[in-house]
């Protein structure tokens, strides 16, 4: 699981037969993710956009 403070809750009950892994926090080779995101971003990174719907219509 991603170790982000945002994914961790501090009352949740695990079962016993569960145990949670956490990704390092920095680890964008870990997460597939990250691959499209950085795709995505090296041909939108010079553009910009008047409006978020120019954005969206882009990506």
């Amino acid at each position: 699981m991603d170790n982000g403070s945002f994914h961790k809750a501090l009352l949740l009950d695990w079962h016993d037969h569960v145990m949670p892994i956490y990704l390092p926090a920095y680890s964008p080779e870990l997460k597939p993710i990250e691959r499209l995101w950085e795709h995505t971003k090296k041909d939108l990174k010079w553009e910009n956009y008047s409006s978020l719907d120019k954005l969206k219509e882009q990506v």
